[in-house]
């Protein structure tokens, strides 16, 4: 339950993310994918609660990181980065970061 908790905030808070990058391209200042973006941020924040507190913060909290990982793959999905080496070792650093942190608790 806590694992599908933290996938759907992952996922949420990367989307959040996305739209409120598409939203700043836009001509006024709110527009419907801040909003959008907003709506899912805060779903985002109730869904991570259970992640929360199944561990220490200091142990949950970076696995919010895995939203990077989410929002560089859509980036380059998209065409708007490129991978390249330092983009790659970067996200596995981020990945083994998470599984070193979260070893104890699986």
């Amino acid at each position: 339950m806590v694992y599908a908790a933290l996938i759907t905030s992952v996922f949420l808070g990367a989307c959040g993310h996305i739209l409120c990058k598409i939203g700043t391209g836009q001509s006024s200042v709110i527009n419907q994918y801040i909003l959008f973006g907003i709506t899912c941020y805060g779903l985002s924040f109730i869904s991570f609660l259970p992640w929360l507190s199944s561990r220490p913060a200091g142990i949950a909290v970076p696995a919010a990181a895995l939203t990077y990982i989410l929002v560089n793959l859509w980036e380059v999905f998209t065409g708007k980065n490129t991978l390249n080496i330092n983009l790659v070792l970067g996200l596995i650093l981020v990945i083994i970061g998470l599984t070193v942190l979260n070893y104890k608790y699986n």
